[in-house]
């Protein structure tokens, strides 16, 4: 008997999500419980460079401008408008 496996769907394509889940090949027998990994205490994660910049708009309808109007300002040939500012998080 071969091993299953289930693919779980990637949230981000290409990114090492969704590598499956390992079943075993043998059912369980009654009154068995499965093992259960421990977790990893010496994971260690550094990250740098790291950024998230908001674009905030003073109404509303400023969003639909900054959809609309800088393609139709690029297709004209003058410099594309911003409607909104930039609020920068995490700026690094």
């Amino acid at each position: 008997m071969s091993s299953n496996i289930n693919k779980t769907p990637s949230p981000c394509a290409g990114e090492g999500w969704g590598e499956g889940v390992h079943q075993n090949d043998s059912p369980l027998r009654t009154g068995e419980v499965p093992a259960v990994r421990e977790p990893a205490h010496n994971i260690a994660i550094r990250v740098s460079n790291l950024g998230k910049c908001y674009q905030i708009y003073d109404a509303p309808r400023d969003r639909l401008r900054q959809f609309v109007a800088p393609r139709m300002q690029r297709f004209f040939g003058q410099s594309p408008k911003q409607y909104f500012r930039e609020l920068w998080e995490l700026e690094g």
